[in-house]
């Protein structure tokens, strides 16, 4: 679920967005739904996997982009 948030929360217009506003809106949607706060340690974790799928790429911590395939595999589009 935490890997789909992340996904939902990056812009098709390949503009990356920092570490800190990915983790505040992925919180922002967990606690939306009631699944309580999101830990920085899973955040990462799930990130760190969404790498290793070629789901989005990690620039630097202020530049985190979303691929189409990681679009297209967590039906952003």
């Amino acid at each position: 679920m935490i890997k789909r948030w992340i996904i939902e929360t990056l812009p098709f217009n390949q503009i990356g967005k920092s570490f800190n506003q990915v983790y505040s809106d992925v919180n922002s949607t967990s606690l939306d739904l009631g699944r309580g706060n999101v830990t920085e340690e899973r955040f990462l974790s799930s990130l760190l996997e969404l790498k290793d799928e070629q789901a989005l790429v990690i620039i630097d911590e202020n530049d985190i982009r979303g691929t189409n395939y990681g679009f297209i595999k967590y039906n952003c589009i």
